[in-house]
């Protein structure tokens, strides 16, 4: 793996691997780019290798599968799992919406070991009689707080009948000895209450690993910035920003890239005409584009053609820059889960990474948790609330109501530290 450009294992591969190599079910809850993807797909490679797949074999349908909720992040995984074809010789397949079905009947048609999916595309194939599940032993659900959410449940549901054998059947198969069983492995940066239940159905006595400190755990490699303004302000204080970044890295061989969350495909295309305008190559990605121009996006990004992504929440999940030094949120993500999940794409692989998140008066409701986590992970100071232990987040959420509601401004009441709320 040295010459992947890996060295030393991350914390969540060292306690997952010997669990997954002896066979159990595992659910592991890590933060984002902690290395989940390595995680789960070398010991599918070595468990198909020891049983003697790859190189010329042929199975009768995919050994492995890994499901996961977007078209990118599948694509980014499938990418991952084809470099490693070169150590065991095992054929990785991509299935997902956007792409013609015959193309991937024909993919399909070359029995790979591996196959990397979305739900709905892969329901599809199974339907339509393309692909078969039999031979599944090692599944593996990414993003599994948002594969058992309401959005993905009935194609979950679906492929669950098809890859988990109904209680029933699993006695009557261990007292004829003939019980095909599937190892499940579960990788998520969160798992609430709600989604435990629906979880534990597709486990049978997992190892459950928690990396992060709690669910809500951000790499200490990042700084936080939350700059409370009015809506109106943000597009000068926007360019400002980007105006420092590009100060910082001066004389550097390439410009830093710099991607900036929006909730909504109009405020998306808004500012990415606001960065254009002020001469800055900038792409965007969100759910309307179709998927050659996604894959464009994502290229120039990657590549440096174009130093700034604005984008949906499509890419906030299991997005991968290797590198990417900073996040901009336009828009405040709508909970603090999706929060984390799009600054988690900055500081990936303990590199240092920058988030720097615009605070305006409709996201007041969420000043109190916002204050939470930055108090959590020691980017915070509150100036002389500091002095009174009883104040809480609930006091400054209550402050910045007032704040907002009274036009006031809220240096004199949090500090203006860089690594704070300002």
């Amino acid at each position: 793996m040295a010459g992947e450009g890996f060295s030393d294992p991350m914390p969540i591969q060292t306690r997952c691997w010997p669990v997954l190599l002896a066979g159990r079910d595992v659910e592991a809850i890590s933060e984002p780019g902690s290395g989940k993807t390595l995680a789960y797909m070398l010991p599918a490679a070595v468990l198909l290798a020891t049983k003697g797949h790859g190189g010329s074999t042929l199975p009768d349908g995919p050994l492995a599968l890994i499901l996961l909720p977007t078209r990118e992040l599948a694509q980014q995984v499938a990418s991952a799992c084809r470099d490693l074809r070169k150590y065991c010789g095992l054929r990785t397949c991509c299935i997902t919406g956007g792409i013609d079905k015959q193309q991937q009947v024909e993919a399909l048609s070359k029995q790979p070991h591996l196959l990397v999916a979305t739900p709905g595309r892969l329901l599809d194939h199974v339907q339509d009689g393309a692909l078969k599940l039999a031979q599944v032993s090692y599944l593996v659900l990414d993003e599994a707080d948002k594969m058992l959410g309401l959005g993905f449940q009935p194609q979950i549901e679906q492929l669950k009948q098809h890859l988990l054998p109904p209680a029933e059947q699993e006695g009557i198969a261990k007292k004829q000895k003939k019980m095909r069983r599937v190892q499940v492995a579960l990788f998520t940066a969160t798992m609430p209450e709600s989604l435990q239940e629906l979880a534990a159905a597709w486990l049978q006595q997992p190892e459950v690993i928690r990396v992060a400190t709690s669910a809500a755990c951000i790499s200490s490699s990042i700084t936080q910035v939350v700059q409370v303004c009015a809506e109106h302000k943000k597009s000068h204080k926007l360019i400002k920003h980007l105006e420092k970044i590009t100060a910082s890295a001066q004389g550097a061989r390439v410009r830093p890239r710099v991607l900036i969350f929006t909730n909504r495909i109009k405020t998306c295309r808004f500012v990415h005409r606001l960065v254009q305008e002020a001469g800055y190559r900038a792409t965007l990605l969100h759910g309307e584009r179709g998927q050659e121009e996604r894959e464009v996006a994502m290229l120039d990004f990657r590549s440096g053609k174009a130093q700034i992504m604005v984008a949906t929440d499509v890419a906030a999940r299991g997005l991968h820059i290797r590198g990417l030094p900073h996040v901009v949120n336009w828009d405040l993500a709508t909970n603090m889960e999706q929060y984390i999940h799009r600054v988690g794409r900055t500081g990936r692989l303990a590199t240092d990474g920058h988030a720097f998140s615009f605070f305006t008066r409709e996201m007041a409701r969420l000043a109190g948790a916002m204050v939470d986590l930055l108090q959590q992970h020691g980017q915070v100071r509150m100036g002389w609330f500091v002095q009174d232990q009883s104040c809480t987040s609930h006091h400054v959420a209550d402050m910045i109501h007032i704040v907002f509601s009274t036009c006031r401004l809220l240096t004199p009441i949090l500090s203006s530290s860089p690594r704070a709320i300002k």
